[in-house]
């Protein structure tokens, strides 16, 4: 682990009756992401229990490579498409 890696986990909420729409922006945004310079790690997966339920697991390298995340996601398809939805996220600098 390299000294200064932004750590975040958390959730989303996606209601089940927009998952059929959201799906596939999620799955592109999940490629882009780890496509990125400084991704060290990106999950996305679905609670076995409640299927709205989606937890998130991200590591970047530095700040820089999580603020490039940030805005690239936030301009994404995904990001437009899902701005309405909750989350509750924690991040940490390790």
């Amino acid at each position: 682990m390299t000294k200064g890696n932004i750590v975040l986990t958390g959730q989303l909420h996606i209601p089940l009756a927009e998952q059929t729409r959201l799906q596939p922006l999620l799955d592109a945004h999940i490629a882009a992401t780890k496509a990125e310079p400084g991704c060290l790690f990106f999950e996305v997966t679905q609670d076995a229990k409640d299927p709205t339920l989606f937890r998130v697991s991200e590591r970047f390298i530095e700040q820089a490579a999580y603020d490039f995340h940030q805005q690239r996601g936030a301009n994404s398809p995904w990001g437009k498409s899902s701005r309405h939805l909750q989350r509750k996220f924690n991040k940490l600098t390790e």
